[in-house]
């Protein structure tokens, strides 16, 4: 079974008990370019945890099936401005801003 990003950290806290830290590694991992759903649930069945996954070289990243280029990008951190910055708004708005997990359907 992959294991649901943004849910839990390496010690299977709740959601709401993730760190700062955690957050951001969460955030970070998600939002690094070219790296989608399935292969960041692949990396975290590999590798534990996303800081673990950031603390990673570039050929580990490689032999756990990442493209060089993608590889270089989690390996750099790219992705650690955008998740700032996300992060950012999410303590600016608070959780009231996000869906409710119930679509709403507009009826003309």
């Amino acid at each position: 079974m992959q294991p649901s990003l943004l849910s839990s950290d390496s010690e299977n806290r709740p959601a709401s008990l993730l760190s700062e830290d955690d957050i951001i590694h969460w955030l970070a991992l998600r939002m690094t370019p070219g790296l989608g759903t399935r292969k960041a649930g692949k990396l975290v069945e590999i590798f534990r945890t996303p800081q673990a996954i950031f603390r990673a070289t570039r050929s580990e990243l490689q032999s756990a099936g990442l493209a060089p280029a993608i590889a270089q990008s989690v390996a750099s951190g790219c992705g650690f401005e955008d998740a700032a910055e996300q992060r950012g708004k999410m303590a600016e708005f608070g959780p009231s801003s996000f869906p409710s997990g119930r679509p709403c359907i507009r009826r003309c």
